[in-house]
């Protein structure tokens, strides 16, 4: 699962992602890195290899530099069993599976200001 976000008043845009556990616990064994989901998820190593493989699907699907997302936050804490953090029973779905954008944005607001700020100080560095 995952939720694009873009504040017109930021540069980019930034995603939630709810990561495939198996995949990413896949990944990490192949890769040497231990722990559950919640731990490897922390390591910068696999959020860019998950960062890395959305940009891929993105230039796969033609989409230009500013339609992807250039942040992302994973989600891990708030699964439900079926490992997915987007519910209806937590209010980021509606009854047809749609996302609520309103409701996402207050549920993931820190999130997405880190996302920004790392953005920034990135393009601050670069232009440097």
């Amino acid at each position: 699962q995952s939720w694009v976000y873009g504040s017109s008043l930021e540069p980019a845009l930034v995603a939630v992602v709810v990561p495939d556990k198996e995949a990413v616990l896949s990944w990490c064994k192949k890769h040497n890195i231990a722990g559950s989901l919640q731990q490897v998820c922390r390591d910068p190593r696999v959020q860019k290899m998950i960062l890395n493989d959305i940009r891929e699907c993105c230039v796969a699907a033609s989409l230009r530099g500013y339609e992807q997302p250039k942040a992302i936050h994973l989600e891990v804490n708030n699964l439900n069993e079926l490992g997915q953090g987007f519910t209806v029973q937590n209010d980021c779905l509606t009854p047809s599976f749609k996302l609520r954008r309103p409701q996402l944005l207050r549920r993931y607001s820190q999130q997405v200001d880190v996302m920004y700020q790392q953005i920034r100080e990135s393009l601050q560095h670069s232009s440097s």
